[in-house]
């Protein structure tokens, strides 16, 4: 996460809000966020409805956080992403009503992730694509019923695909927003993204990814403490999804 607090203070738009959920963490997360209050404008709220070392799926967290949000643009990500430093400043110029704006994203794998400051990205946010090995094509996925997707996951994949569908960080408009309904929550690892891309397009919402804007996912499957990386399986994925298709659950009627 330090990363990605280093990433929203060098915006070139300074005038934004950061609001982040803590999913009953039991590590460094809460000091460390509090050490960027005088930097940056974060909203920081500690989840305490489930054990610290379960886990749980990013769509019951967001919904909470787009509820609070004040701003008329709202984005959604991870923690483990890191934007570029002129990131917000670009994406606000193609978000409006009815799309979704994304970004483009490298993803490290375990390899690049040890590489990563080795290089002065703190300077200069594309320095990243000085990483040892950058463009060679290594697997991201390691599971079976996945290594497909290892060619979306390359960075000249990146550098060239068109849309880019799958939702690391991206934005849309309050309206459009509260119109979707939220992300659908789920149990199973990957299950949101889907469902996410599919009502989107069954919604008619288009998806916008802007030549120049990019992002890093930090690889994080590399087992930490307690914690396992989690378990993943298209086949999983799949039948919960098909379990909800259709399903019309608004989380955000209060918003």
């Amino acid at each position: 996460m330090k990363n990605s607090l280093v990433c929203y203070e060098k915006q070139t738009m300074k005038h934004f809000e950061l609001i982040i959920l803590d999913d009953n963490s039991h590590d460094n997360t809460e000091e460390l966020v509090l050490s960027y209050r005088d930097r940056l404008n974060i909203t920081y709220i500690k989840l305490h409805d489930k054990p610290p070392d379960e886990w749980r799926d990013a769509g019951a967290i967001i919904n909470r956080g787009i509820k609070l949000c004040k701003g008329n643009y709202i984005y959604i990500t991870h923690p483990e992403v890191m934007i570029s430093f002129d990131c917000l400043e670009k994406m606000n110029c193609y978000i409006k009503d009815n799309i979704f704006v994304n970004s483009r994203t490298y993803y490290l794998t375990e390899r690049k992730q040890e590489e990563l400051d080795r290089v002065d990205w703190i300077h200069d946010f594309y320095n990243i694509r000085q990483i040892k090995g950058f463009y060679d094509d290594e697997p991201v996925y390691k599971e079976p019923d996945l290594i497909f997707l290892n060619r979306e996951c390359t960075p000249s994949f990146t550098d060239t695909v068109e849309v880019w569908l799958s939702w690391v960080f991206g934005g849309m408009t309050r309206k459009t927003w509260k119109y979707i309904g939220g992300l659908n929550e789920y149990k199973e690892w990957g299950a949101v993204d889907v469902d996410f891309i599919d009502r989107r397009l069954s919604l008619g919402i288009a998806t916008v990814t802007p030549p120049d804007v990019f992002v890093l996912h930090q690889n994080h499957d590399r087992p930490f403490g307690i914690f396992k990386p989690t378990d993943k399986s298209l086949v999983t994925i799949r039948d919960a999804v098909k379990k909800n298709y259709n399903k019309k659950v608004n989380f955000l009627e209060d918003m």
